[in-house]
């Protein structure tokens, strides 16, 4: 799984091949060809973690990842970045972008005004997310990178990062990272998707560790009579069951496919979070009997007829089967709480927490990654690698900075507007300005904020403060298997389909030790390999 983070996809190639790795200069990292990254990342010093406290929220976060919550954005506004970062330099960037490209810099009030508090001229190439992974095998084989580079993931990524890309852990590692204390402000879990060779290799993105919740459609559950904290499976069937009406045209979940209720019915389960170590030692979660026993709770759901019927249509429909009352519970991004609040006024959101299959308590929580991406840097003489620290750091200000306003809402009465409570919102210029994506070279941990709407902040803290002490997290975050980055999508997708297929009925329970089989034999028994010899010499302190 390369970096575990990166599993959304696999890098793509296309003409000319995978960044044309063959024509970069070989790396010695402590051994040879894939051993290399290894043995080199045995004693890895991640950044001192110096949480910023010169804003006190509503509700305080957890150094063990829950995050602060606030009601309102702050009021008084302090900066955290003393000294402009440049002094007249040109530097340059590339970042994927999901929306539509915003206005050039002749154009963009917002763009310049960055550049002014920056001391800079950016130059930012914004290549859309789809498109992205070509333009980046293109750009690397041309040889024309610029300063500052989001990767995600690249056949190959150590030696590319260290063929190509500076090693930051001489000015960011242990203490060193408090000339920059913005960055040391990232949580340790963020950190390591950035180690690899024996060093940091970038500025990551970071994410949530509870990047997921279990949403509820809070108004049918009130109306139903349902509690959103069932204490063992058969009480969460009994929800399912209590949810279902097709004369109503109400069930009580749906996706596309079988991914959400197998995470849902997972965790009840035990299953481990991708992979369970053993003292070194590594399973993965399809050859658990946990596993096994999720995929007959989620085929007998289906036989039972409380999934969505169109659940394994092309499509995904998901949001809108939810937000139409059709389901009753979607798994999906946290981030979908503010924004069903601007789309989807009319839905009561709840969220349901998930007990273990006995009744043992809380089931444990799949933790994300901590991290996006990486902002890899460009080699180049310390000096401009401070600079670009330094621009890094002015990007990843706190919430409540007055750095970190304007990055996030422009200049006040241009990009947004201010309500009685001094909540920003954004005009339709700064909607259409403020898409340039610098949040991808650096940002803050994102706190908990519904604007003006405490209830929902809390509804979310408390969530996440029961979900953060029984996570589990990935034991291979921060490792990397070269089979896992080239082949972990396609062996997914092939053990899905036949998971699939026992579900729908298409086959029985028995060809589960088949499919679990195969995903061994055509990658999966060397993925364990490359990340058991990892984990033997991998510490991070």
């Amino acid at each position: 799984m390369h970096h575990p983070s990166f599993d959304r996809r696999t890098f793509l190639l296309g003409a000319g091949g995978a960044f044309a790795l063959a024509a970069l200069p070989s790396c010695s990292t402590g051994g040879s060809g894939s051993q290399g990254p290894t043995t080199a990342n045995s004693g890895v010093v991640l950044p001192s973690y110096i949480p910023y406290t010169g804003i006190e929220p509503d509700l305080q976060g957890t150094p063990e990842g829950v995050p602060d919550g606030f009601f309102n954005y702050p009021v008084d506004q302090h900066r955290s970045v003393t000294e402009t970062p440049g002094a007249g330099e040109s530097i340059s960037g590339m970042a994927m972008i999901s929306t539509a490209v915003p206005p050039t810099r002749s154009q963009n009030a917002y763009w310049r005004e960055v550049e002014n508090q920056l001391g800079v001229s950016l130059d930012l190439t914004m290549t859309p997310s789809a498109d992205y992974d070509q333009k980046l095998a293109t750009v690397v084989a041309g040889g024309d990178i610029p300063d500052m580079v989001q990767i995600q993931d690249a056949p190959d990524l150590p030696r590319l990062l260290e063929s190509q890309f500076q090693d930051l852990s001489e000015y960011l590692s242990g203490d060193a990272v408090k000339d920059y204390p913005n960055l040391a402000s990232l949580p340790p879990l963020t950190w390591r998707g950035a180690v690899y060779n024996g060093g940091i290799y970038g500025i990551p993105n970071p994410r949530q560790a509870v990047g997921s919740y279990v949403f509820v459609r809070q108004d049918t559950f009130d109306s139903l009579g349902l509690s959103t904290e069932p204490e063992n499976l058969e009480e969460f069937l009994e929800t399912c069951r209590a949810l279902t009406n097709e004369q109503e045209n109400r069930w009580a979940m749906g996706d596309s496919g079988s991914a959400a209720a197998l995470v849902i019915m997972g965790m009840m389960s035990g299953v481990p979070n991708e992979w369970r170590n053993d003292d070194g030692s590594l399973t993965h979660k399809y050859e658990t009997e946990e596993f096994s026993r999720s995929v007959e709770w989620v085929t007998q759901l289906w036989q039972d007829g409380l999934m969505h019927p169109d659940t394994f249509a092309s499509s995904d429909t998901s949001g809108q089967w939810f937000h139409a009352g059709r389901t009753g519970i979607w798994l999906t991004g946290n981030g979908h709480w503010n924004s069903a609040l601007k789309n989807h006024p009319t839905s009561e959101l709840g969220l349901m927490t998930l007990p273990r299959w006995d009744g043992g308590g809380l089931a444990p929580w799949r933790l994300g990654s901590g991290f996006f991406s990486i902002n890899a840097f460009k080699k180049a003489e310390p000096e401009r690698i401070r600079l670009l620290l330094r621009v890094c750091d002015w990007l990843a200000a706190p919430f409540g900075s007055e750095e970190n306003y304007l990055r996030a809402y422009g200049l006040e009465g241009v990009h947004h507007t201010v309500d009685a409570d001094g909540n920003p919102a954004l005009t339709e210029l700064g909607q259409a300005e403020l898409r340039l994506p610098i949040s991808y070279l650096a940002a803050p941990p994102a706190p908990l904020y519904t604007p003006g709407q405490p209830d929902d902040t809390r509804v979310q803290h408390a969530y996440q403060s029961k979900l953060i002490p029984v996570g589990e997290p990935n034991p291979v975050i921060g490792l990397y298997s070269a089979t896992d980055a080239e082949d972990g999508v396609r062996l997914k997708q092939t053990f899905d389909d036949s998971v699939n297929d026992i579900i729908t009925g298409r086959a029985t329970i028995s060809t589960l030790t088949d499919a679990v089989d195969g995903w061994k034999r055509d990658g999966g028994d060397t993925m364990r390999a490359e990340y058991e010899e990892q984990l033997a010499a991998y510490q991070i302190d």
